[in-house]
């Protein structure tokens, strides 16, 4: 066999058998990215990690996967000189007139165990829930079940998803065609499946593929927008939001006459984790909400730098380190750890701080 072709057959056995070794907590962690992709790369970080053991010498590339909401030089530049505001830390925060807890649970990619680690998280402490009416992603009758086990009254966020989130034959609306009639579906569907009266948030799920392609809100976005309004102030919405939005499509969705109280955001530390949309969101008072917070940025939480430095310091973990650092920038971070102990450790982050040194050492360290 060529040399090459062996060494390289070699390099693929030791991964695959590094891939045995990876550890239940390993994926567990990753299932905070709620996706299968990041299950997967999280076993692959975790081979690198052991090889780098074996040989000192060996560099990881530059990783590809990057925010779609990327950070523009010149907010790198703002961020360096003007780090984030420190918030005041609380365990439920402001949202328009009333409040939402600072913490939430994500309940995608559960399937069939979704009623059940809803009901371990409500138990362990968790006031609020992140689901979606996309069976695609979703099992939110799952939640409802869970929910009505735990019998707590619990802060309930679902979303409208537009047909590009739905396996074919399973959106809510079944054959509406019209925005209106598919957001008030989705709506009906979501109260019944989550066994509420009223939803306490509805966020857009994303905008439509259209407008994140020209950076334009199209037709379909400002009707579906107006008709999650329309929710609103029918009384069976508390408040409204969208999800998986850059600067630009953000702030004409802030000049509309119902504007969106809550952002969702994946937030890479690339992007000063999402640092301009937070700063748009905390000019016009709307609620951060960033999910992804642990396996969007192993390469931060891993090995040195300001976290580990900052986890040492303190004798806590380095995830209840990023999601301190979360609430102090002024974001709810969201969890969807299937461990209950995990759970716990993420609930418990209300009894230290960081300094600001650590904040902003750990803001800045995936773009300085």
């Amino acid at each position: 066999m060529h040399h090459g072709l062996a060494v390289r057959a070699t390099r693929w056995l030791s991964l695959a058998a590094l891939c045995c070794a990876v550890g239940a907590d390993k994926f567990d962690r990753a299932a905070d990215d709620e996706s299968h992709r990041s299950l997967r790369a999280a076993a692959s970080r975790d081979q690198f990690d052991r090889l780098r053991l074996q040989h000192p010498g060996l560099r990881r590339a530059k990783p590809r996967t990057r925010s779609a909401h990327g950070m523009s030089p010149e907010a790198a530049l703002e961020l360096k000189s003007k780090p984030t505001p420190r918030a005041t830390v609380d365990r439920r925060v402001a949202l328009g007139n009333s409040t939402m807890p600072a913490v939430l649970y994500g309940t995608a990619w559960k399937k069939a165990k979704t009623a059940g680690l809803v009901f371990a998280a409500v138990k362990v402490g968790f006031a609020g829930i992140d689901t979606a009416t996309a069976k695609k992603h979703y099992n939110e009758a799952g939640v409802g079940d869970g929910l009505a086990a735990a019998a707590e009254t619990v802060w309930t966020q679902s979303k409208f998803t537009y047909p590009r989130g739905h396996d074919p034959g399973e959106a809510p609306w079944g054959d509406a065609t019209d925005p209106a009639e598919r957001v008030a579906r989705s709506v009906r569907a979501a109260l019944a499946n989550l066994k509420v009266s009223k939803l306490d948030a509805f966020l857009l799920h994303g905008p439509s593929t259209e407008a994140r392609r020209s950076g334009k809100m199209t037709e379909e976005d400002f009707a579906t927008w107006a008709a999650i309004a329309r929710a609103k102030r029918d009384g069976l919405v508390g408040a409204i939001g969208v999800s998986n939005v850059d600067a630009t499509l953000l702030r004409q969705f802030l000049a509309l006459p119902d504007p969106p109280q809550i952002v969702q955001n994946r937030c890479f530390a690339s992007s000063g984790w999402d640092y301009e949309i937070r700063g748009i969101c905390r000019e016009h008072r709307v609620v951060y909400e960033g999910f992804s917070l642990l396996t969007a940025n192993r390469d931060i939480t891993a090995g040195g730098g300001p976290v580990a430095a900052a986890a040492a310091r303190l004798g806590k973990t380095r995830q209840q380190v990023v999601f301190r650092f979360a609430l102090e920038v002024g974001m709810v971070p969201l969890t969807g750890t299937t461990d209950e102990r995990h759970m716990a450790e993420d609930l418990g982050v209300f009894d230290f701080e960081l300094t600001g040194d650590e904040v902003a050492a750990i803001e800045g360290a995936g773009v300085l």
